[in-house]
């Protein structure tokens, strides 16, 4: 039996109208969203990440959702995929509510090499509250792409430039050493000190002469011969 064209429009007309019915039966009032941006990874082999994905209710009614892990694609053969873990994995968000979504990330070492990439998608899907038979169930949702990059390892030069200098160091501190360039100077010594704590004089060197003071007798002929000077100026 044919139908006519006005009939055919009226029964995509009806059958669009019970999806919509159904679709919001089960989630009146309640609207899931996130905050949109991918989650990307850089991780050393054998290493773990963590990262939040944050979704919210932007509805009138309690939604409760589910989270489907994420499955990793990548385009190297024979690699160990990154594993996930999630937290939490379902729930129910009260009207205007946010919920982070917390994703931890580790990249196996076995099979895996620096510079490969994973991609893949965390989905969060609402449960619908529709419990009616017979009638279609329609799961809104939101996802998020993940891309997981194997860090390539960095070259530190402190970590070989250090090391280099310190052993350059030592090493001509000891050849100086060795050689006699890097000898303590001798310590001058200290003055004698006498008995009533005066430093003592210092000996003369052997075969200088000691200057002597003038004695008594000289200095009494030196007196007379200036006394008869001034007896024959007068």
């Amino acid at each position: 039996m044919r139908m006519n064209p006005a009939s055919k429009n009226i029964a995509l007309i009806a059958l669009a109208a019970l999806i919509a019915s159904a679709f919001w039966a089960g989630s009146a009032g309640a609207q899931l969203g996130e905050i949109a941006g991918p989650l990307n990874f850089t991780i050393g082999l054998g290493g773990t990440a963590t990262l939040n994905m944050t979704i919210f209710n932007s509805g009138t009614a309690p939604l409760p959702y589910k989270v489907i892990p994420p499955f990793f694609h990548t385009a190297t053969a024979n690699t160990t995929k990154p594993t996930t873990v999630i937290s939490p994995l379902s729930g129910t968000l009260a009207p205007r509510q946010s919920q982070a979504i917390s994703v931890t990330v580790t990249i196996p070492s076995a099979n895996n090499k620096p510079g490969y990439v994973w991609s893949g998608i965390l989905q969060v899907l609402e449960v619908p509250n529709n419990t009616q038979q017979g009638v279609a169930i329609v799961e809104g949702g939101v996802a998020k792409g993940i891309n997981v990059n194997a860090a390539v390892p960095t070259f530190n030069y402190l970590e070989i430039v250090i090391p280099a200098v310190i052993i350059i160091i030592i090493a001509a501190v000891a050849f100086m050493w060795k050689t006699g360039r890097l000898q303590r100077a001798p310590a001058r010594k200290a003055a004698p000190v006498s008995a009533r704590g005066r430093k003592a004089p210092a000996r003369r060197k052997a075969g200088s002469r000691a200057r002597k003071a003038p004695s008594k007798k000289r200095r009494t002929t030196k007196r007379a011969s200036s006394s008869r000077a001034r007896r024959r100026r007068r």
